[in-house]
């Protein structure tokens, strides 16, 4: 896995972008038949770059595996946490109104 690297927390509404190299002495670039999977979602993709969107919430271990013409194969593996959507908490000053706002959803809620 080329990129991401490190800890990777994002939202359900960001773009993960996935690179992967995968260099064969026998085939050469393998990176047509690079796969992408997530524990949580199951397969995201093919392809040596994906760009994947609206992953579930949850921790995703991610996998991308490749296979060369004799059945070598070979695989590495992310791990990307996608959070609950935090809310933001605000009194509406002279109402008495507690705004509840997601920033998953964009929206308000009073009480």
């Amino acid at each position: 896995v080329t990129s991401p690297v490190g800890v990777i927390e994002i939202t359900t509404a960001d773009t993960l972008d996935l690179v992967a190299t995968a260099l064969d002495p026998e085939d050469g670039d393998l990176g047509p038949n690079v796969v992408w999977t997530s524990n949580q979602d199951g397969l995201l993709g093919s392809g040596d770059h994906l760009s994947v969107g609206n992953l579930s919430l949850g921790v995703h271990d991610i996998t991308v595996s490749v296979s060369d013409s004799r059945g070598a194969s070979g695989s590495a593996a992310i791990v990307v946490t996608v959070p609950e959507p935090r809310l933001l908490a605000t009194l509406i000053a002279g109402t008495g109104l507690l705004a509840m706002l997601s920033r998953r959803r964009h929206s308000a809620r009073f009480r």
